[in-house]
């Protein structure tokens, strides 16, 4: 195990807009998106953020399992509340993987639509969960939504921390970079930018999508996806962080929506 994360190591001398409004650094929890979710009822503000030094039921996209031994990841979540209407909300997945992404350095890439590679390994995932916002009847006003912003990022990890089916398609900070890493640092970078990329999706800056798309992992290469119990191979034509990703399929280009992909990897 390396150095516990500790919350005034992250934040000191940090000059957030909005993230992380307060920082708590849990021993273990079940899930730091679940403990977020249940900060958010009671009333915690927007930017508020959980990490802990072990997850035990943590999840990724579908209700699949992430991997994370005690110490040598980060496990991270964080509550938002943007006044964004329901199909611009992919922003914020797109906000967390760019930000994924930066954080990892400038091999990393995005595969679509959720995680971060190098190499073609995974080395981060994003998760996020909650609701959109909605109208109010009695007073016409909008209210916004309350969503939780997961991210698991592989960092000290060497290669026989992952279980068998995992070790092949992953990869760590440390495997990259040879040496290990301060995980006080690499949270605090994460922070940094997600704090930016999520201000660019609050204001419809389009330096978010274009990022999104120029740190595209899958950009003319073949893929293969399942949508509804049936699976298409094709290669990417296109990626549009709001209206999905677009395959050549035997002479035809068909789209699919983020939301109604349930895998995809290179064929």
């Amino acid at each position: 195990m390396t150095a516990p994360l500790d919350a005034a190591a992250v934040t000191r001398g940090l000059r957030p807009l909005r993230i992380p409004s307060r920082l708590v650094c849990l021993a273990q929890t079940p899930s730091t998106n679940d403990a977020c979710l249940e900060r958010a009822k009671a009333g915690e503000p927007e930017g508020f953020t959980v990490t802990a030094e072990a997850q035990t039921a943590g999840r990724g996209r579908f209700g699949r399992a992430w991997h994370s031994p005690p110490g040598l990841g980060l496990a991270v979540s964080v509550l938002l509340r943007p006044a964004l209407p329901a199909e611009r909300l992919s922003l914020l997945t797109a906000a967390a993987a760019v930000a994924a992404a930066e954080t990892c350095g400038p091999d990393a890439r995005i595969r679509w639509p959720n995680d971060a590679v190098v190499r073609d390994r995974k080395i981060a995932g994003v998760l996020v969960e909650g609701r959109p916002s909605t109208r109010s009847a009695r007073s016409g006003e909008t209210e916004p939504g309350a969503f939780v912003l997961g991210c698991g990022l592989n960092v000290n990890l060497r290669p026989g921390d992952f279980p068998d089916d995992l070790r092949a398609a992953s990869t760590s900070l440390l495997i990259e970079r040879g040496v290990p890493q301060d995980r006080n640092a690499v949270l605090r970078a994460f922070l940094e930018h997600l704090d930016r990329r999520y201000d660019e999706a609050l204001s419809g800056d389009p330096a978010l999508p274009r990022a999104w798309r120029d740190l595209s992992a899958l950009v003319g290469r073949r893929v293969a996806i399942s949508e509804g119990g049936r699976d298409y191979r094709g290669e990417v034509v296109d990626l549009d962080v709001l209206e999905g990703i677009s395959l050549r399929l035997d002479g035809a280009i068909r789209r699919f929506r983020l939301e109604h992909v349930e895998r995809l990897r290179l064929a």
